[in-house]
């Protein structure tokens, strides 16, 4: 009977210890289970007043105020989110919108640029080599025609990338356009001289306080009949390549165009050039030299350019455009291109030359 009765306390315990603990425990085991899970709409029953049934009812009102936190943030991600679309939506419009005047912008500094036709016409070899950092950049390259086989060949630097040194391009060209048609072609020192006064004056009223714009530029000038040649610049060099694999270099005068510190009646000088035939002239800007890469990120520098320009000598110049661009792309590696890259290569074939002389 003893055994009996101990059996039943026993049974009557476990029962009750099931049915108002554990089983209660087990509940809000699985209602922590759902809230962990995202669901905090259910709440569980408070029947009693004991410790369970107040840790239930914190249990509730904990569940609640997550929820309310939750549903609240959520709310909250979901405007951010919508104000954040719409930001980027109206950024892509206004990206789309400044691109599309970049490229028009591209477009109309393509079209001031000598066209391959004149080139052809005008020199027997040729290659031309402009790679903006940007889009569109501040250096530009023209050519004008002198008679029936004569020609002044230009290539400028300005003040600036991208937009900034488009727009200076542009103002430069027209300048040199209107130098060109008064002083005529013969006399590229003279143009320098006329191209300096006419950009300060058009852009003094324009300087800031800190702000100085001009442009760095060379001229050569071919004589009709082939018989000889006359380079200028500003700052920019010429270098002639012998058929020999000779390089020489004539440096332009130390003066600037349009600059302040370029007094406004600065001369500039005329170099002769003999012509010889094989010979090949390059007129480029400082972008190509400056440019870094290579294993200890050095810049190009006037050896290795030479040295470029030397393993090309018996190639047509139809091809150095491309081997130029390659080797940059090589030399350059993962770094950035620093400054717009401008280089403009002219040749006479032998036959063609001789055949102009002798006439």
């Amino acid at each position: 009977m003893l055994g009996v009765a101990l059996l039943a306390t026993i049974l009557i315990v476990s029962w009750l210890l099931n049915r108002l603990v554990l089983a209660r425990l087990a509940r809000l085991t699985r209602h922590t289970r759902e809230v962990a899970s995202g669901d905090y709409a259910t709440a569980l029953a408070v029947d009693r007043p004991d410790e369970i049934g107040q840790l239930t009812a914190s249990f509730n009102e904990m569940t609640a105020t997550i929820g309310d936190y939750m549903h609240n943030l959520e709310d909250k991600v979901a405007a951010r989110t919508d104000a954040l679309q719409r930001a980027n939506a109206l950024l892509e419009a206004s990206n789309r919108k400044i691109m599309d005047s970049i490229e028009y912008a591209r477009l109309i500094q393509t079209a001031l640029l000598a066209k391959p036709a004149e080139f052809a016409r005008l020199f027997d070899d040729g290659a031309v080599l402009w790679q903006p950092r940007d889009v569109v950049g501040g250096d530009f390259y023209a050519l004008y025609a002198d008679g029936e086989d004569g020609c002044l060949l230009a290539v400028g630097d300005c003040t600036g990338h991208g937009v900034p040194g488009a727009c200076m391009t542009m103002a430069a060209k027209a300048l040199l356009d209107r130098a060109v048609a008064e002083r005529g072609m013969d006399d590229p020192a003279a143009i320098l001289a006329d191209l300096n006064r006419g950009l300060r004056a058009l852009l003094e009223s324009g300087r800031g306080a800190g702000g100085d714009n001009g442009l760095d530029l060379a001229l050569l000038h071919v004589a009709p009949g082939r018989r000889r040649a006359t380079f200028a610049g500003a700052k920019l060099g010429l270098w002639i390549g012998e058929a020999d694999g000779t390089l020489l270099a004539l440096k332009g005068d130390r003066h600037s165009i349009g600059y302040r510190r370029t007094p406004a009646d600065a001369d500039f000088t005329n170099q002769p050039v003999a012509l010889r035939p094989g010979q090949r002239h390059y007129l480029f800007t400082d972008g190509i030299l400056d440019q870094n890469g290579g294993d200890r990120g050095f810049a190009v520098g006037r050896a290795r350019l030479a040295e470029w320009l030397r393993d090309a000598q018996a190639r047509p110049l139809a091809d150095l455009a491309a081997t130029l661009t390659q080797r940059l792309a090589d030399y350059q590696g993962v770094l950035a291109q620093r400054d717009d890259i401008t280089l403009v290569a002219v040749s006479l074939d032998r036959h063609s030359f001789n055949s102009r002389s002798s006439a």
